[in-house]
């Protein structure tokens, strides 16, 4: 299922709404300044994060490679957005 996504404020709720049934354990908000390292310290497995970026690649029709997802992974929730925006708003 691919998803159509026009603007930054849609692709920050995709991301957050993805983010929020992943990480379904974690109990505090997550906003854009959200750290993965933050959303992992939540939950027991360290599948979540690839978890994510799989399913980004094919709901959105984007590829993301390894170096790039593992770059992402280490950063907090706003460069996901910004990322996947430029990806798709270019």
């Amino acid at each position: 299922m691919s998803h159509r996504l026009s603007n930054c404020q849609e692709v920050e709720k995709y991301v957050k709404d993805k983010l929020h049934h992943i990480y379904a354990d974690y109990r505090q908000p997550i906003d854009l300044d959200t750290t993965f390292d933050q959303l992992e310290s939540g939950v027991d497995s360290d599948l979540v994060g690839a978890h994510l970026f799989i399913d980004i690649e094919a709901e959105l029709a984007i590829e993301i490679a390894e170096d790039e997802a593992e770059t992402l992974n280490a950063a907090d929730v706003r460069a996901v957005v910004d990322y996947i925006t430029s990806k798709l708003l270019r």
